[in-house]
């Protein structure tokens, strides 16, 4: 026996019905982010302008950088607890050499420091040093990734 379904036990292939909690899940955030900058342009009329917008992009470039290798490394099912201590370690050290209140050296410039490329260069040779020693320590050493990047910090 065949049963004939009615057009009120199931809805037509193309009528569709708005759902909000479904829109919301998919839109919130941007409509969040939105009326945030519309708050914030309101409260002050120079929030949208060009300056700030570039002011705002350079602040955040350096936790941009360090997303995309964060996301190699969760991509490869690992984990880095470290990245914020190191990323200290470097720029104060950098900053050290840069400003070089402590060299004594003729190479040193008129106000006492070196220059922003060397600080560059000392900075990124102690951070490939430190991930060197914690990949040593997850692959060499077959410790829990976890535990090598909790101690680096």
């Amino acid at each position: 026996m065949t049963q004939m379904i009615s057009k009120t036990q199931a809805p037509a292939k193309g009528a569709s019905r708005f759902d909000p909690i479904a829109f919301f899940e998919r839109f919130g955030v941007l409509i969040f982010m939105i009326l945030l900058l519309v708050f914030f342009q309101l409260q002050n009329s120079n929030f949208l302008s060009e300056r700030n917008i570039f002011n705002i992009l350079t602040e955040v470039s350096i936790y941009g950088i360090i997303a995309v290798g964060m996301t190699f490394v969760i991509l490869t099912a690992g984990i880095d607890l470290s990245v914020g201590s190191i990323l200290a370690v470097c720029a104060m050290t950098a900053a050290y050499v840069i400003k070089g209140d402590n060299f004594t050296t003729v190479d040193a410039d008129a106000w006492g420091g070196f220059s922003w490329l060397l600080g560059l260069g000392i900075c990124l040779a102690i951070g490939t040093f430190i991930g060197f020693l914690h990949g040593l320590g997850v692959t060499r050493l077959r410790l829990p990734p976890f535990i090598v990047t909790l101690g680096g910090m």
